[in-house]
């Protein structure tokens, strides 16, 4: 159905007009270019009356491939505001954006006609006290994020980790430079503490302590909008809060208090707060001396008070708990996780790694990382001359610095001898040296009890003929030793295909190398992935050994011969078989 077509329908029921297209400008919302909009004028009863509403219907070009949206007039929202679900724009939430919301296409009078119903109906509940109420509480955030005026100032610049309810919240200002442009962190545990600290020392950021008053902010209807007289009637509904106040203004400067509180009316933490302007007040004459009133003088100062706004703060949720629910919708149980070998492949597991419920990672490997290797490695040119397992720490905490992130630029061997209770820290011990000496030295120790945590073994054939992961419970790692030492699901025969076709020499001594393609890699990893993310949250109760094959048409064309295993094995397929 055509537009003209459901416009002469809705005429039928409705006072519809189409807007031209000259008027936009003048009418100030934001109405798509190049679309259509009608306006609807309507009778509906609020506070007792009848009440003329005037609704603007904005057709986008690619309807009925994208939801039209629905606006109030102004003048007409400006004298009922605010009521939940009108935005700033005047634009009314009929739809949520979170929502895959499919418009029907054979009924498109119905679905116009919802729309206008469901807009008439947020403004009339906007007529219902506890109603809105319940709505603006739940919707808090949208609303103190709004300026309110010219003068008005509302900053997202704040973060926290809080999850637990019952502890006293602490903050620290960031100094010399914003952290990804938070000023403030708050928090209520100090673990999370040193960890935030940690990852602004690395990016050149200082942090003071702030003093913090937690508030019970009890007011859910807009506009929220505050004057420094204003902000203190908040704080005096609670006397020892009050007081507390007080005796900080006489201690600390109006720029080190923070004043925060939690939204009481949604499951999850959300804080809020604000702030004072550190004002340089000159000295006058109180009670015949003359000296600078005190802070809390200046903000309870008649003129200063009712004219002075404060800075409105918002702070975003960093919580290991909220990420979780936002990321998979549960919480996780969390598991720590050694990785050795940060080369092509361990570099690249690391990025499906990063979004698994781990709390502490540990990276060993002694190289640098050398830029012939940029191309297959996780890490890019800026890594290049740095130690590899130092560019992949700030990469983890990058990604989240609530991660701790425990390193060692050492052989995996040197560690072992000298800090075997380093790696039985951990979970899990993943290595990805791809050196058989390395692989039975590990083993050795796992045999022997020095190592006693659940190993993953993984490498890669030439070309990436295959990709192989053992997944080994302490227990088995006399015959994983055995096996790895008579390996037989290699894809390739070694005896029977020359050095020469599989280890490249670019000239010198030691500049020889094992080609294979990051395409491969990463197929061969992604396919691998579902194992190795079992074996980290649940451990892993049974050896097994997963053999990823490559492209064998491309092995031939390359002159490899194929090992009577990969003879009988598909292209791109996946071979899991007992270790034992």
């Amino acid at each position: 159905m055509e537009l003209e077509d459901l416009f002469e329908h809705l005429s039928k029921t409705e006072k519809c007009r189409i807007v031209d297209a000259g008027e936009y400008e003048g009418l100030e919302y934001p109405f798509t270019k190049e679309g259509q909009v009608w306006e609807i004028t309507s009778e509906i009863t609020f506070k007792g009356n009848f009440l003329e509403l005037v609704l603007y219907l904005d057709f986008p070009p690619e309807f009925p491939y994208k939801l039209p949206k629905l606006y109030i007039e102004r003048n007409i929202y400006e004298s009922l505001k605010f009521i939940p679900h009108v935005n700033e724009d005047c634009s009314i939430c009929i739809f949520d954006d979170g929502l895959n919301t499919v418009i029907p296409k054979d009924s498109l009078p119905d679905f116009v006609e919802f729309i206008l119903h469901r807009g008439k109906k947020i403004i009339k509940d906007g007529d219902d006290k506890s109603y809105k109420e319940t709505e603006f509480k739940k919707e808090f955030k949208a609303y103190w994020d709004l300026k309110y005026s010219d003068k008005d100032e509302i900053f997202s610049i704040g973060i926290h980790s809080i999850s637990d309810h019952t502890k006293e919240i602490k903050a620290v200002a960031f100094q010399g430079k914003s952290l990804a442009q938070y000023h403030y962190y708050l928090y209520t545990d100090e673990e999370d503490l040193k960890k935030i600290e940690a990852y602004a020392q690395a990016k050149k950021c200082n942090t003071i302590e702030m003093a913090v008053l937690e508030i019970e902010f009890t007011k859910a209807v807009p506009p929220f909008q505050m004057t420094y007289e204003e902000s203190l009637d908040h704080i005096r509904n609670n006397q020892e809060k009050y007081r507390t106040f007080k005796q900080l203004c006489k201690t600390k400067s109006l720029g080190e208090i923070l004043v925060v509180f939690r939204n009481r009316g949604v499951d999850s933490v959300e804080l809020y707060g604000w702030n004072y302007e550190q004002l340089p007040i000159l000295p006058r004459k109180i009670s015949g001396m003359r000296r600078r009133p005190s802070n809390f003088e200046i903000l309870s100062a008649p003129g200063l008070g009712k004219s002075k706004l404060v800075r409105r703060l918002t702070f975003d949720n960093l919580s290991m708990e909220r990420l979780y629910i936002r990321t998979s919708g549960i919480v996780e149980e969390e598991s720590s996780v050694l990785c050795t070998g940060m080369g092509s492949v361990g570099s690249n597991l690391i990025y499906f790694l990063k979004n698994l419920p781990i709390n502490k990672f540990g990276l060993i490997d002694p190289q640098k990382l050398g830029a012939e290797n940029i191309k297959r490695n996780l890490l890019g040119f800026s890594g290049v001359n740095e130690f590899k397992v130092d560019v992949l720490a700030s990469f983890l905490l990058d990604h989240n610095p609530m991660n701790e992130v425990q390193k060692r630029r050492e052989h995996v061997a040197s560690v072992i001898q000298i800090q075997p209770d380093f790696i039985n820290s951990f979970d899990i011990h993943i290595v990805a040296v791809g050196k058989t000496m390395v692989e039975e030295y590990i083993l050795t120790a796992l045999e022997s009890g020095i190592l006693t945590k659940p190993t993953v073994l993984l490498w890669v054939e030439p070309y990436l003929a295959s990709g192989q992961v053992l997944l080994i419970n302490p227990a088995d790692a006399k015959t994983t030793k055995d096996l790895v030492r008579d390996f037989k699901y290699a894809v390739v025969s070694s005896e029977d295909t020359s050095m020469n076709s599989v280890y490249l020499v670019e000239g010198s001594c030691q500049s020889g190398y094992f080609p294979y393609s990051s395409t491969y890699l990463t197929q061969f990893l992604a396919a691998v992935f579902p194992f190795i993310k079992e074996a980290v949250l649940k451990g892993i109760d049974k050896s097994e050994v997963y053999t990823w094959v490559g492209d064998k048409d491309f092995l031939l064309s390359r002159g490899l011969v194929l090992s009577d295993f990969g003879k009988a094995q598909s292209s791109f397929s996946l071979i899991k078989n007992d270790i034992l």
